[in-house]
């Protein structure tokens, strides 16, 4: 971090100097504070403060030494000086950095925390609490989105020698240089502890532009750091949350950042993720609009559901459907649940977007009935984050009896990431779920982590097999075989079988030559409404 960085990331008034008192680089605070009209061409301690209060205070000696100090001062300045070491310039002169607090800006407890880690000499947490609330999190017209990096290395100390070399030490300083050279001028640096630095990136318009400077980092971080002649090479997870949307709380928006960071670190060295789980390039605007507005549009006509409808080879009709929702938002136009799906999760709206689901399904259950259609499904995907909230079972059992659910075809697909949480509970909800007439079906079959454990242990109904094992399954003979496998596993087990994804006429010969399918895609018919379905089922 260069001179004018450090003073400029500073809130209070700061200088850097050599050791023999000539000054260097200040911030706007200390031109403030400490330089009168006629002092402004100051270029030395002594003319700054006089000989008599240097020498008191701030003789060269101390101004060169190794170690951070910090005392109180009566004179030209009255107040607190705190003194960081930096790295000798050019001349091989040392260098340091004086924070100055005048006496009306102290607390009243006189030995308060520093403002720069004494290590790596970057601002630390409270400095990072304090230039976050008073300049990145302010409510104004003016205030500019932004993202929180927080980047954690893995176990730096574990470079010390048994002889006492302090090896880690030096590897964290290096890695704040190496961050240091990435500021922007409306970037901000801090180390927090633990081997954890914080990066605030400013003034980005969308959320890839925070994805794209994190694997900037991962490149970065892929180059050794040289110590001592010996090469050390480092993991690093990174977790982002974005300002204001994901919080405007300095405090939150960090133990947000820390949060992603450990899902990061869970999945594997070198990952980045997002507190928010939102991969796109729509504007961080035009999200937190839509956070805003979801609520009202769960009420209104704006959330919406189209219907897929499954076609079973062996009864050669259409069997059920599977239920997708969309959001027609008057700014932001037709909107997909890969985007807005999230969002419900995050605001806890997705328990009420649920159970317009249900109410939704109740409705269209009678239409089908009206057209004799009474064995048809219909499926609804389940949150993760719903299905373990402690009043969803209770939810249910009000809506199967309010709206007349209890012995329609009803269905619930879950993904296959759920089953990375505890299997006991796992099984105890969805086997309730089953009691009440409800069928469970794996969705996207083959992507996460389904194992024959799994398959066995759970009341699994139905394995929709993903469009990725479907798609150009007539040019690829290893996705034959595996499409051919996991049917025979399903077949094992007993289990119905969706393939998901058929669009092209190569794709469904291949799939319909393996018996009993039913087959979900483009290729019978596309999502529709819920009009359109009902004249689909007539014909």
């Amino acid at each position: 971090m260069s001179n004018s960085q450090v003073c400029n990331h500073l809130r209070s008034a700061a200088l850097v100097v050599d050791e023999r008192g000539r000054v260097l680089e200040r911030n706007e605070r200390a031109e403030a504070l400490l330089f009168s009209q006629g002092e402004l061409g100051a270029s030395s301690l002594d003319e700054l403060f006089g000989e008599e209060f240097t020498q008191r205070h701030l003789p060269p000696g101390l101004l060169g030494g190794k170690r951070a100090w910090s005392k109180r001062v009566e004179g030209a300045f009255a107040g607190r000086i705190d003194c960081y070491p930096l790295e000798e310039d050019r001349r091989d002169l040392r260098r340091c950095l004086l924070i100055l607090t005048d006496t009306h800006d102290l607390p009243e407890d006189s030995d308060a925390m520093p403002l720069l880690d004494k290590l790596t000499g970057l601002p630390n947490i409270q400095a990072l609490y304090d230039k976050l609330d008073r300049h990145y999190l302010v409510s104004s017209k003016e205030e500019r989105a932004g993202a929180l990096l927080l980047v954690a290395f893995d176990d730096v100390y574990r470079f010390d020698t048994r002889s006492g070399s302090r090896r880690g030490d030096k590897v964290l300083v290096e890695l704040a240089k190496k961050l240091s050279d990435l500021l922007g001028d409306s970037d901000y640096l801090a180390y927090i502890g633990d081997e954890k630095f914080v990066y605030v990136l400013s003034g980005i318009q969308r959320i890839n532009d925070a994805e794209a400077f994190a694997k900037r980092l991962l490149h970065l971080n892929a180059e050794p750091v040289a110590i001592e002649g010996d090469l050390f090479y480092l993991n690093i997870s990174i977790g982002i949350a974005f300002f204001p949307y994901d919080s405007r709380e300095s405090a939150e928006l960090v133990r947000l950042a820390d949060r992603a960071m450990r899902e990061a670190k869970v999945s594997g060295w070198n990952r980045i993720s997002l507190f928010n789980q939102l991969h796109t390039d729509t504007p961080l605007e035009d999200l937190e609009y839509l956070r805003q507005a979801l609520p009202e549009a769960i009420e209104t006509e704006e959330i919406y559901f189209l219907f897929q409808p499954q076609y079973c080879l062996k009864r050669q009709r259409y069997v059920g459907a599977e239920m997708l929702v969309r959001w027609n938002a008057p700014r932001a136009g037709e909107l997909g649940p890969d985007l807005f799906l999230p969002l419900a999760e995050q605001t806890g709206m997705i328990r009420s977007l649920t159970n317009r689901a249900l109410i939704q399904a109740a409705k269209t259950f009678e239409k089908l009935e009206e057209v004799g259609a009474t064995d048809f499904t219909l499926s609804i995907n389940l949150s993760p984050t719903l299905l373990f909230h402690r009043d969803f079972l209770s939810d249910l059992e009000f809506f199967f009896d309010a709206y007349g659910l209890r012995g329609r075809s009803l269905r619930f697909e879950i993904t296959e990431n759920i089953f990375a949480h505890n299997m006991t509970v796992m099984r105890e909800i969805l086997s309730r779920i089953q009691e009440m007439g409800i069928q469970i079906e794996i969705d996207d079959y083959g992507t996460g982590y389904t194992s024959l454990r799994t398959l066995t242990e759970l009341p699994v109904h139905t394995l929709k097999i993903d469009r990725e094992y479907v798609r150009r399954i007539d040019q690829d003979l290893k996705t034959h075989r595996l499409f051919k496998a996991m049917l025979q596993t399903a077949g094992a087990l007993g289990l119905e079988v969706v393939a998901e994804g058929v669009e092209r006429q190569e794709e469904q010969q291949i799939v319909a030559q393996y018996g009993p399918l039913i087959i979900q895609g483009w290729y019978y018919a596309r999502a529709m409404s819920e009009a359109s379905l009902l004249e689909l089922l007539n014909k």
